[in-house]
């Protein structure tokens, strides 16, 4: 049964529902099904073909657990009496059961919001549904895939998970963990006023800073043809500026672009993942040799035209 279970470390886990050690095993015990948290049963096949004692345990679900060749034999027994559920799973090191513990623990999670039981079980109760039993009692009461696998073990003495479903268990154990670190990161930057790390908080930054770019550039140039630069100008710089003007909507920040006076204002910004966003901003030689003496706002706007900016 491998070491004792440290009861000392699981204080918080027995209070949210955990059950003492069944005492009392003897090795008939197989045969039946033992409630392993509250409302959660796991047995055999032969658990399943006594309608009388299920509806004793209050049990209302069944979790069959089967490769599709037992289909014939590991089958729904009363379908008038309980509602069912099959996960088709091999019992084998090979076979990838870690994409079932997700659906299981959904179940599970759903029929005990519904005030009912379930039992989840294959042929033996001992490898595939032990396995899936252990995933949801590991991440329901945040425990190490060891610490899980032996409570579950004090429970029905019995089981036998193969290794390869013990690597994935321990895979997603680190799965789990992860994902759930993360969420407590964000909502930690979401109560502090920020969150960098979101995705969609990035894109609208992005946006913004976009947008304020154009607009600066647009009233540079505006200046510009006040100052006269503009009878020369292309007819199509002049139309865009009466269209999309500093007070105008720029387009959509995914794939905004801006040609203005003789110069060119580009900016770009992809949406995938790695989100990057690039501006080249380049006067003519003509505007630039014509213009008149800097203002501070024109000069800010001049030095940011002088440069490439990348932003990654």
């Amino acid at each position: 049964m491998g070491a004792p279970l440290r009861w000392d470390q699981l204080d918080e886990a027995i209070r949210r529902g955990l059950l003492p050690p069944d005492c009392d095993w003897i090795y008939t015990k197989k045969r039946e099904a033992q409630e392993i948290v509250p409302g959660v049963f796991l047995g055999p096949f032969g658990a399943a073909k006594d309608a009388e004692r299920l509806q004793q345990l209050g049990v209302t679900h069944i979790l069959i657990v089967r490769a599709p060749t037992e289909a014939r034999i590991i089958k729904e027994k009363f379908p008038e009496r309980f509602r069912y559920q099959v996960l088709e799973v091999h019992d084998n090191s090979f076979q990838n059961i870690i994409k079932h513990f997700g659906p299981a623990r959904d179940l599970i999670k759903s029929v005990l919001a519904q005030r009912g039981k379930i039992l989840v079980h294959g042929t033996a109760g001992m490898s595939r549904s032990a396995a899936l039993i252990v995933a949801y009692v590991m991440e329901e009461f945040q425990l190490t895939f060891d610490m899980a696998h032996h409570y579950v073990l004090t429970r029905r003495h019995c089981i036998t998970i193969n290794e390869g479903f013990k690597n994935q268990l321990r895979e997603y154990e680190m799965l789990y963990r992860g994902a759930g670190a993360a969420q407590r990161s964000q909502q930690a930057a979401q109560q502090a006023g920020h969150c960098p790390t979101h995705h969609t908080s990035l894109k609208r930054q992005y946006a913004e800073f976009l947008k304020y770019h154009a607009e600066t550039v647009a009233q540079e140039q505006a200046q510009l043809r006040v100052g006269g630069q503009g009878e020369g100008g292309d007819d199509r710089d002049e139309a865009l500026l009466e269209e999309d003007g500093p007070s105008a909507a720029p387009p959509p920040p995914m794939a905004m672009a801006a040609s203005v006076s003789e110069g060119t204002v580009g900016m770009g910004m992809d949406d995938g993942m790695g989100m990057g966003v690039s501006m080249v901003a380049q006067p003519s030689a003509a505007a630039a040799a014509t213009a008149p003496g800097p203002t501070p706002s024109s000069a800010f706007a001049a030095q940011n035209a002088q440069n490439d900016v990348v932003m990654t």
